[in-house]
């Protein structure tokens, strides 16, 4: 990544050559490695899965055999993950599946073919109905038609046109709203899911039968938080009362007891955990009124771990309680019990419903190795987690929610990375589009969701099911962009797309760079030859207007601009995009467009007097030559600002 597209120290002396001699062959001895993961492995292509399928189910029991469905990893076996990384996204299937069953019984690993990536279960083991399954299908865009007849016997047997779905995509799917709601047919409002389960949550409080912890802060909330535990017949039901803020009602140190009474807190929204027949967890948020939510606020609560930051009903949940109920240190007991400001009768409840610390520990306990047990059931390890810290099924799901590199692109389609390049190449379009923003850097996953429909067909022998109409290659460029990085700020986070026209290009070429933005912002561009030397390409004398709008993709230089861009020398060079919501200009960067017609910012790694790799003239003639490159601003060691959003590509130049 370019210098100035990074967050850290840059301060520190700059290193020898020896050290970044070094750093290069680590970097490129992990690519080694990554690639030798594949070394001696078949491809395995769609007729490897559709053969397996077929071949298990004319192994299986009569009476099962209509009811089996698959869920394949294949694909991510192409892409040459490791023994380790295939371990986890198993064990991130069927602790999905299992944390969607109703079922009381365990579904335990179980895999099909010889490199295990094909995982079986019955829609019987789940409590599930076909129709189930066929919601799921009906979401999937990558459901293809083979050219194998195999295919046609796996539909006859099965009765569905989808017998098999990518894992990543139903992790991130399937553990999140509307489809999480769906199958585990969670109801609109906590007080329907109390009926469901049997449960009244206010007459278990009155009784006196509820178990309380409150303290100031936990993993996902800002602000002080009460959980609160009731029997249910699968085993336990906690819930939680959330808060905006922690004055007044919303204050647990001041008002203990509630949810009703004349003195009692009040909550902003609630999570609830309870356990399935089978020893597993679902999961319920809620606002005050009970109203179920697909996301709490973030004004309440957040998690990291997403995208957005917003907990999300399902994946959020299975990500914090990984290993079941999370320990808690009750503060509300002792606080009442010690202060005689409180009434004799408030005390008394707070004894009541607040237990010692000892007896909660101990039902925290049973309640964790309920949950404990369950995972070892079904040959799950508790303590598996990928290089990010993730569990299984968040993992999985991130796997699928990340930008697609060339080789994940073309596992999708199950090709190789060659098979991928020759038949994009030959059909152009927007398969040729599409390769070359792979080959610059990565793909958008909603975008190659959107596309893969339109090329399958045309990129391999398999047929979009779901695709019926016909796609009209569009007689104008596709407009290429490609997110390079999302940026977290005070302003709220926004992504920037960046790409070039062309993978790569000749001498005296001139490239047109696409931006696309999700917010409306003010755009700088720069570009960094590979000796270094920073020109700002975006804004300039011939365009001092760099406001893009969001949602639309803009080329620099556009059709009717005064001015073009050439390369100028081969080598690889690096364009930056930033983009700032909050005003004009970014990094202190200083333009004079009255004595220069671009802006120059030196060389950044110290080396002198470098020419331009990628030139601005005008149309009518050559921009002037101006001054020596100098450094105007030192972009590195300024801090990533509230509502700025960067991202770069790499262009090569022969």
């Amino acid at each position: 990544m370019p210098y100035d597209a990074q967050e850290g120290d840059f301060t520190k002396e700059t290193p020898s050559a020896e050290e970044v001699a070094a750093l290069k062959s680590w970097v490129t001895s992990l690519k080694e490695v990554s690639l030798a993961q594949c070394s001696g492995r078949d491809f395995l292509d769609s007729a490897y899965v559709m053969a397996a399928i077929s071949e298990d189910l004319q192994n299986e029991q009569d009476h099962r055999v209509a009811g089996n469905r698959y869920i394949s990893l294949s694909h991510l076996f192409n892409d040459c993950k490791d023994d380790n990384e295939m371990t986890i996204y198993r064990q991130g299937v069927v602790k999905l599946l299992n944390s969607l069953s109703t079922n009381p019984e365990v579904l335990k690993v179980q895999t099909i073919d010889p490199n295990r990536t094909i995982i079986k279960f019955h829609v019987d083991d789940l409590n599930w109905s076909p129709g189930d399954w066929d919601k799921l299908a009906a979401a999937y865009p990558y459901a293809t038609r083979p050219d194998d007849r195999k295919y046609d016997f796996i539909v006859s047997q099965l009765q569905t046109k989808v017998p098999v779905i990518h894992g990543d995509w139903f992790a991130y799917t399937a553990a999140r709203p509307p489809m999480y709601h769906t199958l585990l047919k969670l109801p609109d409002t906590l007080q329907e899911l109390e009926s469901q389960l049997g449960l009244s949550i206010q007459s278990n409080i009155e009784k006196f039968l509820a178990q309380r912890a409150g303290f100031r802060q936990s993993g996902v909330s800002k602000n002080n938080r009460l959980i609160e535990r009731h029997n249910i017949s699968t085993g336990y039901f906690w819930t939680s009362y959330d808060f905006a803020g922690n004055k007044a009602r919303q204050n647990l140190y001041s008002h203990p007891l509630g949810p009703k009474g004349s003195n009692a807190f009040e909550a902003d929204g609630g999570e609830s955990i309870y356990s399935l027949p089978n020893g597993f967890q679902a999961y319920y948020l809620n606002e005050t009124n009970g109203k179920r939510l697909d996301k709490g606020p973030t004004s309440i609560v957040l998690d990291e771990r997403q995208k957005d930051y917003h907990v999300t009903n399902g994946i959020s949940c299975m990500g914090c309680h990984d290993n079941g109920i999370r320990d808690a240190k009750d503060d509300i007991r002792p606080h009442v019990l010690g202060n005689k400001n409180f009434s004799l009768e408030t005390r008394k409840a707070v004894e009541a419903l607040y237990p010692e610390r000892a007896e909660m520990d101990a039902i925290l306990k049973k309640d964790f190795d309920k949950f404990k047990s369950a995972m070892l059931a079904a040959g799950l390890d508790p303590s598996l987690r990928d290089g990010n810290n993730l569990e299984p099924i968040n993992a999985l799901a991130r796997k699928y929610e990340n930008d697609l590199t060339l080789r994940q692109a073309a596992s999708e389609y199950g090709l190789s990375i060659d098979a991928f390049r020759s038949a994009a190449g030959d059909h152009g379009g927007q398969a040729k589009t599409s390769l070359n923003r792979l080959e610059q850097s990565s793909l958008p996953r909603d975008t190659f969701e959107e596309l893969f429909p339109q090329l399958v067909g045309k990129l391999t022998d398999n047929q979009s099911i779901f695709n019926v109409a016909a796609t009209v290659e569009p007689e104008t460029k596709t407009p290429v962009v490609e997110k390079v990085a999302d940026v977290k700020s005070a302003g709220g986070a926004f992504r920037l797309f960046l790409s070039a026209s062309q993978t790569s290009y000749k001498v005296n070429d001139l490239p047109v760079l696409i931006v696309q933005s999700e917010k409306d912002c003010h755009l700088t561009m720069i570009n960094i030859d590979e000796k270094g030397v920073a020109t700002v390409l975006l804004p300039n004398k011939f365009q001092t207007n760099n406001k893009i709008k969001a949602n639309q993709a803009f080329e620099f230089p556009g059709p009717k601009a005064p001015f073009q861009y050439r390369m100028k020398d081969p080598g690889v060079e690096t364009v930056i995009a930033i983009c700032n919501s909050k005003g004009k200009n970014v990094d202190a960067i200083a333009h004079n467009f009255k004595t220069r017609a671009f802006t120059e910012l030196g060389d950044y790694a110290s080396f002198k007097k470098k020419t331009r790799a990628i030139v601005i003239e005008s149309r009518k003639a050559v921009a002037k030559k101006t001054a020596k490159p100098r450094l105007s601003a030192d972009l590195a060691n300024l801090p990533l600002r509230a509502g700025v959003a960067r991202a770069a590509i790499k262009i090569k130049v022969q």
